[in-house]
């Protein structure tokens, strides 16, 4: 979410957009793309926790997410991240 409002300059996005971008940012690191259901359960379980808002309504590709915390919180969160080390490029 960060990386895709820092491209864009937009706030919010669709789940469409964003799985596009996991898809190509996991690609380019060479990480496995979870698959557009874990992806949505993965926002259904933020968006349940309200660290995501999420538009009202049917899930589907085209539902508008927001993230509900400012970007650099969850850049200052995830900068260190072992796991991810390539994610701070992004962020």
């Amino acid at each position: 979410m960060v990386y895709e409002g820092h491209k864009t300059g937009m706030s919010e996005t669709t789940f469409d957009k964003l799985a596009i971008t996991v898809s190509c940012l996991c690609t380019s690191n060479g990480e496995k793309f979870p698959g557009w259901d874990v992806l949505l359960k993965v926002g259904c379980k933020l968006g349940e926790c309200r660290i995501l808002l999420c538009e009202p309504g049917v899930k589907h590709k085209l539902q508008k997410l927001q993230l509900n915390f400012p970007s650099d919180d969850v850049s200052f969160a995830l900068k260190d991240s072992k796991e991810l080390s390539w994610l701070a490029r992004y962020l």
